[in-house]
Parts: structure tokens; sequence; C-alpha cells
């Protein structure tokens, strides 16, 4: 008897099975920052977009990724890791001292240089050698503006591995994205399957001594169609943050944080490091569901099974 009441009960709960998978993952920029990883099926990668122009470059999702890494030191305790454009990896007018970045050293350099008229070259204080052979307010000026960058001229993502302040005011544990000049940085954000995402985020000026800030924006696959915040962020102001409300995306779809650096002259980007704090909450749409319901007749069986049964038990 109780092999056949199992029977029943199993016919006639069996009958029914739903099966639902909503995994939620967040991700983080910040923690999941790679050094070592930058390709089109990344779930976070850095890109850059060099070929607008104007104010608000074209946003078209279409941006290149950035293709090399450097890790380099930033004087004695200053360190960035930084994804670059390979074709920027240039010598750093302000570089005086030639060691792939720009600190107090070439600054020391600079003031010892100062005031020398003729035959002055670049070890010398002398940003310009091909033009003058003077140290003066100009080589100053350039110092200034390169101050911070690495090996390279930006737009670049970098990151700062270290316990102690990167740069120009890059914190432990954060990112810093530099936009070059007419030239917007990215991170991008892959989305993993079909699903719905909400946002949170916050950008920050880290270098306040000058420039005319940046524009931020975030957008689902561009900004024409998809664009789900959008703030301007001036030199020296507080962080701006929000959170985006669930939208949905599509396996492969990206959404992409994106720096612009405002103006379009050959100076629009100076002082524009920015850092992000990005975090992406993803929720899976349901997966393997199905829903098994009984015809008439299995009904009808089980009814009857579960009769005999009473019938028997009497």
């Amino acid at each position: 008897m109780k092999i056949f009441a199992v029977f029943v009960f199993s016919l006639i709960f069996g009958l029914v099975v739903i099966e639902r998978s909503d995994a939620q993952v967040v991700f983080d920029f910040a923690s999941e920052y790679s050094a070592t990883n930058n390709t089109e099926s990344s779930i976070w990668s850095y890109r850059a977009q060099t070929d607008g122009a104007g104010n608000n470059r074209d946003m078209d999702g279409d941006y290149e990724l950035l293709d090399a890494f450097q890790d380099s030191e930033l004087g004695n305790v200053q360190e960035l890791q930084g994804w670059f454009l390979a074709d920027n990896f240039i010598s750093l007018q302000g570089d005086f001292d030639v060691d792939g970045n720009v600190d107090s050293v070439d600054l020391g350099i600079w003031e010892t240089g100062y005031g020398t008229s003729t035959g002055a070259t670049k070890s010398d204080g002398n940003a310009n050698p091909t033009h003058d052979g003077d140290v003066d307010g100009f080589d100053f000026l350039t110092w200034q503006l390169d101050f911070g960058d690495i090996n390279g001229s930006p737009p670049y993502v970098g990151f700062n591995p270290t316990d102690h302040t990167a740069g120009v005011g890059v914190g432990p544990g954060e990112s810093t994205l530099h936009p070059g000049a007419g030239q917007i940085v990215v991170v991008s954000w892959l989305a993993p399957g079909d699903g719905d995402v909400s946002i949170f985020y916050e950008v920050s000026d880290q270098n306040p001594a000058g420039g005319d800030g940046i524009a931020f924006s975030v957008n689902h696959v561009d900004f024409a169609t998809g664009s789900k915040a959008f703030a301007v962020l001036n030199n020296g102001d507080d962080p701006i943050s929000d959170t985006i409300d669930s939208f949905e995306v599509l396996a492969g779809e990206r959404v992409n944080f994106v720096v612009d650096p405002r103006g379009t002259g050959a100076f629009s980007h100076a002082f524009d490091n920015t850092k992000l704090t990005a975090e992406v909450t993803f929720t899976a749409a349901s997966i393997g569901a199905t829903a098994q319901i009984p015809e008439p007749s299995a009904i009808m069986l089980a009814c009857s099974a579960l009769g005999m049964l009473l019938c028997y038990r009497r």
C-alpha cells in the first residue's frame, strides 16, 4: 500500500514542475580592474574614441580598445597602473629626466635650469629644445600640464594598487580616467546574458588645480538611444553620484561610462583626472523556465487512483 500511495502522490504532485533561476551578480569596476586583460570579451574593458570632434563627442558606442598597459612608478611613492593607446606612447615634454613619468623630480630640474637663455636641452628643463634653447615659464607650464601623466599621452584608464596616494591625487585602490585632447575615454561593461541591470555611479575631480572640468555620461549601447545619465563636473566641484533604475539588457550589449574633456583645444584635457566608482547589479532573466500543466486525462487518472486508494484503506 505504501508503494501505491507514493505512486499516487508522485503522480499528482509531479504534474506541475516550475524551474526558475534568477541569478543576481554585482559587478564592481574598481575591485575588478584588470592589469592583464582588456579584450572584446572582457566584462570590464577600457576604451577611447579618438575620431570625434566638438563638444561631447559622437558617443556612438564604437570605441577603440586601449591596447597597451604600463605599470610605472611616479616618483618614489607615486605609482599607477594604466591602459593606454599604444600609438600614444610618446615621450612627455615635461618628463625632463626621461624616466617615463612627470613628477617633482622634473620640477626640480626645471627650477635648476630656469633662466638659462641659450643651449638648454631637455635634461636642463627645456620642454621644447627643438624650438628654442632657453628654460622659461613656458617650460614650467608644460611640466604642470603633464604632471602625473605616465609614459604617454591620454586617454588612459589607470588604477592605484598601492596603499598611498599616486599621481596628482589618486588614492589607494582608486581608478583614474583621463580623456585626451578632443578624445573621450570609456569604461565599458559587457552584459553576460539577457537580464536587467541597475547602476550606482560616482565621479569626482582628482586634480582640481585647473582646467574646465569634464562631461560624464552613462550610455546603454550608445548616447543617442540609450543615454541613462549625463552630468557636467566642473573643476573643483563636489563628487556627483546617482543610482540608475533597472533597465533591460541583452547578452553582449554594453553599458558605457564616458568621460569627455569638453573643450576642443590642445589643452582641453588638462587637469582632467577623474575618479570613477561604478557598480552594476545584473539580474539574469529566468532560464530553463518550464511549466508542465497536466492534461484533463491525467487529472482524471490521478483522481481515480486517489479514489482507489481511499476505497482500499476502508
